[in-house]
């Protein structure tokens, strides 16, 4: 598999994760959005059940409020959000490289080169070095270039 079919498979990859994520999002948007209306209406039902007398009632229900409804369900697409966010997120190699690696040739990772290239590849990277090459081909050292990368996601699972 070369380099261009790599890239285009991870392009293809991404994008799937990336509609996930949108539709993640748009979840998370209307599960607050029902939260809020019920905080509202359970709110609203608190204040006429005190004006009626029924302070502690009304106390217990401001009290229990999204706890045992949708409140957790919320919580969690927004920490499934976060996480997802955090997978797809171009690291800045100012910031921190890929972890080493103890095998021969090095992890492969997907990376953004700076200008003049201005490209996404996928190169390995071993002892502190991107590079591209392969088995019987030279390598060239890409370090200076890479602005970017991220990890290349799990491959698919090959059915037999």
């Amino acid at each position: 598999m070369n380099d261009n079919m790599v890239v285009e498979a991870l392009r293809y990859m991404l994008a799937e994760v990336e509609e996930k994520l949108t539709s993640v999002e748009e979840e998370n948007a209307r599960l607050k959005e029902r939260i809020d209306q019920f905080e509202k209406n359970v709110t609203a039902f608190a204040g006429q059940l005190e004006s009626w007398g029924f302070d502690a009632a009304a106390k217990q229900i401001r009290s229990e409020i999204g706890v045992d409804v949708e409140a957790p369900n919320f919580y969690k697409l927004q920490a499934e959000n976060a996480r997802l966010r955090e997978q797809l997120r171009w690291i800045p190699v100012g910031e921190r490289l890929p972890e080493k690696n103890y095998s021969d040739i090095g992890d492969e990772v997907l990376v953004k080169l700076g200008y003049p290239l201005e490209r996404t590849a996928a190169m390995k990277f071993d002892e502190g070095v991107f590079y591209s090459g392969g088995w019987g081909s030279p390598s060239t050292d890409w370090t200076d270039k890479v602005t970017h990368w991220m990890p290349l996601p799990e491959p698919p699972e090959v059915e037999e």
